[in-house]
This record gives C-alpha cells, sequence and structure tokens, in this order.
C-alpha cells in the first residue's frame, strides 16, 4: 500500500461507470478471476472485505479477544462478522438502533447506543472492568478516536480504520498509552493478499452479504442509490447491478 506504484495507478474514471480502464500493473499483481459460485454482487464487497482483512490482521485478533467496534455502518458491520468468525467477543457500538440489531444477527454478543448508555461504564460493566482487547474506531473524528483509546484495556491495540480530516489533531495522555501499553495502529486500505482472503471469506460464506446488501439500483438510477444508501436507518451497503 506505501509503494510508489500502487499510490500512482487507479481504475479510471473510477467512478459509477459501465467500463472503466485498469492499469497493466494493477491487472497482473491485484486482478481476480471470479469463481462461478460468487456473483457480481456479492464480488462487490471483496475491496471493503479485504480492508477489513486487514486491520483485523495489523490487530492480530484472535479467539477470546473483546473487540468493541465503534460505527457498525458496513464497514463495522464487516468488523463485527470477520471479528466474531475469528471467535473474539465483539461489541458493537453505535447510535443507530437498526446498525445496533443487524450487528447482533451477524455476531455481536452485545451492543452499546452511546445515545442511551455512557460508553466507558458500558464497556466496563461487559468486560468486568477489564476493557477492551481490541478497538475498532470506524468515524474518522477526534472525539471517536479519543473514546476509542478510553475503553481501551491494558496491552490493548486501538485500530484508527479511518483518518480525519488534514488539520485535526489528536490529543492524548502518553501516561495512559505508556503505563498500559495500549498501541494506536493505523489501517489504510489492503493489498492484493487481503483481496485474495476476502474473495475467499465471500465464497465460504464467512461474510454474511445477504445481511449487508441492503439495496440494489441498476446504474440508471444512481441519483436513488446515493439518497438510498445515505438513510442511515435503513441502509449498509447499496450495490448498482447489471442486468
Amino acid at each position: 500500500m506505501h509503494c510508489k506504484t500502487w499510490r500512482n495507478t487507479g481504475l479510471r474514471p473510477g467512478g459509477m461507470s459501465e467500463y472503466f480502464a485498469v492499469p497493466r500493473e494493477n491487472l497482473a499483481t491485484d486482478t481476480l478471476k471470479l469463481p462461478d459460485d460468487v456473483s457480481y454482487e456479492n464480488a462487490s464487497l471483496i475491496e471493503p472485505v479485504a480492508c477489513v482483512v486487514k486491520s483485523l490482521g495489523r490487530a492480530s485478533v484472535g479467539k477470546g479477544d473483546v473487540v468493541a467496534v465503534i460505527g457498525v455502518g458496513i464497514m463495522g458491520q464487516l468488523h463485527v462478522a470477520l471479528a466474531a468468525a475469528a471467535g473474539a467477543r465483539v461489541i458493537a457500538i453505535d447510535r443507530v438502533p437498526f446498525r445496533l440489531e443487524r450487528a447482533k444477527e451477524i455476531g455481536a454478543d452485545a451492543a452499546v447506543n452511546i445515545d442511551e448508555l455512557d460508553l466507558r461504564s458500558a464497556i466496563a460493566d461487559l468486560t468486568d472492568g477489564a476493557m477492551a482487547d481490541v478497538v475498532i474506531v470506524g468515524p474518522g473524528s477526534v472525539e471517536a478516536m479519543r473514546s476509542g483509546v478510553d475503553i481501551a484495556g491494558a496491552g490493548s491495540r486501538v485500530v484508527l480504520f479511518t483518518t480525519g480530516t488534514p488539520d485535526a489533531e489528536l490529543t492524548l495522555s502518553p501516561f495512559k498509552l505508556y503505563f498500559d501499553e495500549i498501541s494506536l495502529i493505523p489501517s489504510y486500505s489492503c493489498g492484493p493478499e487481503d483481496t485474495r482472503e476476502a474473495l475467499e471469506l465471500i465464497r465460504n460464506g464467512t461474510v454474511p452479504v445477504d445481511k449487508l446488501v441492503t439495496h440494489r439500483f441498476p446504474l440508471e438510477q444512481i441519483d436513488r442509490a446515493m439518497e438510498a444508501a445515505a438513510d442511515v436507518n435503513r441502509a449498509l451497503k447499496t450495490v448498482i447491478v447489471f442486468d
């Protein structure tokens, strides 16, 4: 993800279109042939799942870990599903009831609505005071990042899954980070091996696509698709389908 070639290549035009051009380098190293049993709709989740594969890998999520996922839109839901599949105990955190209920359907052991409960107290109650082993911070806000560190236990890993604005500054206590040995781990995009693993996770049913894709539109209705995707109370993954 940090090589010059990767940063200088990309799909053209890169937006919603029926056809696009793929640079030769990308075609050679990071283009997958879909198996006959994987639909285009399911394959639309390969790149998002791959980003989560990398995120959980960087956090070394494993069996028995308590994983708190802050923000359970589509990327948070994928973190919930894959962390649960890895044997972790997952706590979903959001303020949208629809998202929290869906997270429990796909593997979350508990859900915390931050509009109803104090987050730190809720995580302490759910973990007998030990707090989370891994925190996935989905939103790119400084407030969410601080909350992630606040609910992290000793020896934990806090993943910053998205970034803030260029001028945002995150102020944390080095005292807490040091003595609790909390690791801050940014996780940006994904690589070829992550996409290959993502395809297999979709193919073998680990990723519950039927519970994540909530809306489907043809390309001609892209405006309606955008409107649907913006409805946080009903939408998770909105896909464009081609006949």
